[in-house]
């Protein structure tokens, strides 16, 4: 459990590299054979809905990073049908799932890449170095 409340929406996303960069929750690392069991099954949820290239490269990216390296955190209820989140995050991937709107029936998640600033103003950042 990383909070009791659960986010308004997605946590990472353009702007909020902090929330990409503090990796919170249980480390795969320390859970029981079952529990791995089920943070596998949850990753080969969200690699079912790839394409089976980019599929294979997120796996190895993963692996590469260290499976052990994962860390799975929770917000708000343990309820079913009451508001919650989950996050599973590493050094090589964050997916977040937010069902904390209309009284938990509207879902969004997302598979994201926490080395790759897809999205990122770098213009923005480009200007804060002293670019012209």
């Amino acid at each position: 459990m990383i909070a009791d409340e659960v986010p308004e929406n997605i946590v990472a996303g353009p702007g909020r590299e902090q929330s990409i960069n503090t990796i919170t929750g249980l480390p795969v690392a320390a859970m029981t054979g079952a529990a791995r069991g089920l943070v596998e099954k949850l990753l080969d949820a969200y690699l079912g809905n790839m394409t089976a290239e980019i599929a294979a490269r997120e796996t190895a990216r993963v692996r590469d990073a260290g499976w052990q390296a994962l860390h799975f955190g929770w917000s708000g209820a343990t309820e079913p049908g009451k508001p919650h989140y989950y996050r599973l995050h590493g050094p090589s991937v964050l997916i977040e799932y937010d069902n904390s709107r209309s009284g938990a029936d509207h879902v969004h998640s997302v598979w994201h890449n926490p080395t790759d600033l897809f999205g990122a103003d770098m213009l923005k950042r480009h200007y804060a170095a002293g670019g012209h």
